[in-house]
């Protein structure tokens, strides 16, 4: 009963913190995945599973990728909402999966339940439910846990979801050095771990083979100690709850642009409360119960290992990083927190209600400032009114986005936002079926106008 209400609680307020995720449209990369989940027959379809066939964009992902949008298309077509269901639910299994591998690592059920609550709750999760792409986060965690549950209770089907894992994205490829701490701090039987190693080299000689690297321009990367070191440090800030955009605003020496404060007030101070006083709680635990971190420092040390290694295929890009990549390295973080502070059940309790106090505020924060969001929110707008008024198109038209110079968004023109919004042209050959549609964004040097237009041909669209 106890781990029933625990759940049901879990549930009702990760449903409250990641509301706005339900309800946000498609954007960006999620058009161009649409259109690499397009097969008209079977050879098209089982491409999806070649090496060569993904040389073109450089990732080998096909669960998440190609049959996600490929299946997404026929059983929810353009339905939004049908897939942000489908992924909370995915998110919902994975929260148990963490739970059951926190029950087994950890006796105590306070330590459980906070781990649980310090993973389900933390206001990264938004990031990863709010942008469409970046469900392929949850689904490799999804088979990350399950691979291991099914290790632990000695289930041969273990490998398979290890390749399913790495099948959804490249960074499963850290589970065998994973397996081999468990087995360290447990049973010591290495020999079982061999064909997951043996995988693991196959996988990556496949990759090595066939030039599989994303753009360098992109996701270029930096061997620096330096660079390595202020990568991990910010994915342990988002992992306590600070939100994404910081970073932005944050230069050497750890000096705060005060910009950052007087958007949308009270929400940056109050952020700042959170992180302060999480700290606080944290140190003054380390001080009074230090003898409790060293009964439990098998597992506290397994934790910190779990953050570091499941993190490093991350840290070492040098722009390219976002808080939803800590979906399967936050585990080893809540672990940490669940040990330290969970040991004194008062300053627990107070932790526990700053954590979900600085998750709200970040959440909040996140709604109103969140790239993912915002691009989505346009997205939307623009369909909205493009379908209103010209619900069919002829076949090959051509689409001109005219937009107003004077009108200019936080984080660039709108002719910009709108073509990334949009992916190019691939949103709007998405909602209209019709992949031989073509797309110009043209930057208006219209000052009289008022409103962010719209030209298809010879007609304007207004949007208000």
């Amino acid at each position: 009963m106890k781990r029933a209400s625990f759940f049901g609680l879990i549930i009702l307020l990760a449903v409250f913190l990641f509301r706005t995720s339900f309800f946000l449209y498609f954007s960006q990369d999620d058009f161009f995945r649409f259109k690499m989940g397009r097969a008209n027959n079977l050879t098209e379809f089982l491409s999806f599973f070649s090496f060569k066939n993904s040389q073109q964009y450089g990732f080998y992902r096909p669960l998440t990728i190609n049959l996600y949008s490929f299946f997404g298309q026929k059983i929810f077509g353009d339905r939004y909402i049908y897939y942000r269901a489908f992924n909370f639910g995915i998110f919902i299994f994975l929260i148990f999966l963490v739970y059951q591998i926190f029950n087994h690592l950890l006796k105590s059920r306070s330590l459980v339940f906070g781990a649980t609550f310090f993973y389900s709750l933390s206001a990264i999760h938004l990031t990863s439910l709010s942008y469409l792409s970046a469900s392929e986060e949850i689904i490799v965690a999804f088979f990350y846990f399950l691979s291991i549950i099914l290790y632990l209770k000695k289930k041969s089907l273990a490998i398979f979801v290890f390749f399913l894992a790495l099948l959804s994205r490249e960074t499963a490829i850290t589970l065998p050095l994973i397996l081999f701490a468990l087995e360290f701090c447990q049973d010591k039987n290495f020999r079982r771990l061999w064909i997951y190693f043996l995988t693991m080299v196959i996988y990556f000689s496949f990759r090595v083979f066939f030039h599989l690297v994303p753009d360098a321009a992109v996701y270029e990367i930096s061997f620096s100690l330096k660079n390595i070191l202020n990568n991990y440090f910010w994915f342990f800030s988002w992992g306590l709850g600070a939100p994404e955009s910081l970073v932005d605003f944050v230069g050497s020496g750890l000096k705060l642009d005060p910009r950052f404060l007087i958007l949308y007030p009270p929400l940056p101070r109050l952020i700042f409360i959170g992180l302060f006083s999480e700290l606080i709680l944290t140190m003054t635990i380390l001080v009074k119960k230090v003898n409790r971190i060293n009964e439990n420092l098998k597992h506290f040390l397994f934790f910190i290992f779990w953050f570091i290694v499941t993190l490093s295929p991350f840290v070492f890009l040098l722009n390219h990083r976002f808080a939803f990549y800590l979906e399967i390295p936050l585990f080893g973080l809540a672990g940490v927190l669940a040990l330290i502070v969970c040991q004194n059940k008062f300053i627990g309790t107070v932790f526990v209600i700053v954590y979900f106090g600085l998750a709200l505020a970040t959440t909040s924060f996140y709604t109103k400032t969140y790239w993912a969001i915002n691009r989505s929110m346009l997205s939307k707008k623009i369909f909205t009114s493009l379908k209103k008024q010209y619900p069919v198109l002829p076949k090959g038209a051509t689409i001109n986005f005219l937009v107003d110079s004077q009108k200019n968004s936080p984080f660039g023109d709108f002719s910009q936002q709108a073509k990334i919004a949009l992916s190019d042209c691939d949103g709007p050959r998405f909602v209209y079926n019709d992949y031989s549609l073509n797309c110009y964004f043209v930057q208006s040097s219209d000052e009289s106008s008022d409103f962010f237009p719209l030209k298809i041909q010879s007609f304007m669209i207004k949007l208000d």
